[in-house]
C-alpha cells in the first residue's frame, strides 16, 4: 500500500467470498471473515481497516488456520511472490 493508515476494500464483482486481513508493521489489526461478493455498487459493504498491507484469502482460511487479530505475520518475499495458497501458512507465526 502506498501509506500506512485506514484503507477500504469491497468485494464488487468478486467471484468468491474472502477473508480480508489488514496488517500494520507485521501485526494483524483487523480480519473480516467471509466477506461475500457484491454485484450492486449501491449495496456493497465497505471493509475498512488500518495498516500498511492487506491480504485477501479464500473465505474460511483464517478460522481453519486459527489466524486472529493481534497475531504476527512475517513476509518472506520469496514465498509471497508465489501466488500459491499452499505457502500461505509460512507467512504467519505466533498463532497461539
Amino acid at each position: 500500500m502506498p501509506f500506512t493508515g485506514i484503507h477500504s476494500f469491497w468485494t464488487y464483482r468478486c467471484i468468491i467470498s474472502l477473508d480480508i486481513i489488514f496488517i500494520n508493521k507485521g501485526v494483524i489489526t483487523k480480519i473480516y471473515h467471509n466477506a461475500n461478493p457484491c454485484n450492486d455498487v449501491n449495496t456493497c459493504i465497505d471493509y475498512k481497516g488500518y495498516g500498511d498491507f492487506v491480504l485477501e484469502l479464500n473465505s474460511g482460511f483464517c478460522k481453519t488456520k486459527g489466524i486472529k487479530q493481534g497475531h504476527v505475520a512475517f513476509f518472506d518475499k520469496s514465498v509471497a511472490r508465489r501466488a500459491d495458497a499452499r505457502s500461505l501458512p509460512a507467512l504467519f507465526s505466533s498463532l497461539s
